[in-house]
């Protein structure tokens, strides 16, 4: 008996020997150093991203125990930026600054009157084209003139491509998108003509925006990243290739989601700005420009100000 209880238990020491073996070889080799260096950089990111969260917080809280009074104090201050940023540009203006952190800003008392958007109108576009991929009703793989709405969307607002932006009017209608901004609150958002149609431009065809409705939009794409059509978009504002305004210039740490428009006597720029001390919406809008470059100089000293 004692012969046989020995046996089983050297069977068991044998059987529990080799599946020990048999997972320490199965097991991903792991080099220690390069483990505990992934491991102090997610430290290093997870630290300073909580740091800058727990700051916004503080500054959120510590804004809302000052209001009113710190309201007028942010609105006189971006009111004073955007006046001595365009003071000297020969153009008719609109533009407007909202403080994420904050929770106030600025809008100048033309910013419901439309303007001529340019490209920006695109940005609404895409918004609705986003919003229809997540109703079920598209997909980023649908094909509309030969390309993906993937690359339709990417190619719109990070190279402003035109074809693409017709692709989308064709596809959806002038009226069913002019009908989904007014539905939206966009009162001032509009597209009369596809892009490029200088014989509809010359017959008084044009399309139109406004401060007030671009500030509506680029609040709900910061604030909606619960959504996938706000954050996909958030997502390919980053990627912007056109630079020279919102872009041209900006400060260390500081970085941009934006679309721009713009005509011969054009120069939108549209967006969100982020700084390590909070983020911006900000939109200008200049037609009637005489002086291109140093209406584009104008829009990137005045979010130079800003970051100050």
């Amino acid at each position: 008996m004692r012969f046989e209880s020995s046996k089983v238990i050297t069977i068991i020491c044998i059987l529990l020997l080799s599946l020990t073996t048999v997972m320490t070889s199965c097991s991903p080799s792991v080099n220690p150093k390069v483990d505990i260096q992934e491991r102090e950089n997610t430290t290093v990111s997870e630290k300073k991203q909580s740091a800058k969260s727990s700051m916004l917080k503080k500054r959120k809280k510590e804004n809302k125990e000052l209001k009113p009074g710190k309201v007028k104090v942010v609105k006189n201050k971006y009111r004073e930026i955007i006046e001595n940023s365009f003071k000297d540009i020969n153009a008719y203006q609109s533009s407007g600054i909202y403080s994420f952190v904050n929770e106030a800003g600025f809008e100048t008392e033309n910013s419901q009157e439309p303007f001529v958007s340019a490209s920006v109108v695109k940005l609404f576009i895409a918004e609705y084209t986003l919003l229809c991929i997540d109703s079920g009703d598209l997909s980023y793989d649908s094909i509309i003139n030969g390309q993906s709405v993937r690359n339709l969307l990417t190619s719109m607002i990070t190279v402003s491509d035109n074809s693409a932006a017709n692709a989308f009017i064709d596809h959806f209608g002038m009226d069913t998108l002019n009908e989904s901004f007014i539905s939206k609150g966009y009162t001032a958002t509009k597209i009369e003509r596809r892009m490029l149609d200088f014989a509809a431009q010359q017959n008084g065809k044009e399309n139109y925006t406004s401060t007030h409705d671009v500030m509506m939009l680029l609040k709900k794409i910061y604030l909606s990243q619960s959504l996938s059509a706000y954050s996909d978009l958030l997502d390919i504002m980053k990627r912007q290739q056109i630079k020279t305004k919102i872009q041209l210039n900006l400060p260390p740490g500081v970085t941009a989601a934006n679309k721009t428009g713009e005509l011969s006597n054009v120069e939108n720029d549209v967006g969100i700005i982020f700084t390590p001390d909070g983020d911006y919406a900000v939109c200008f809008l200049l037609n009637k420009v005489t002086a291109n470059s140093s209406a584009r100089k104008a829009i990137s000293d005045c979010v130079n100000m800003l970051c100050e």
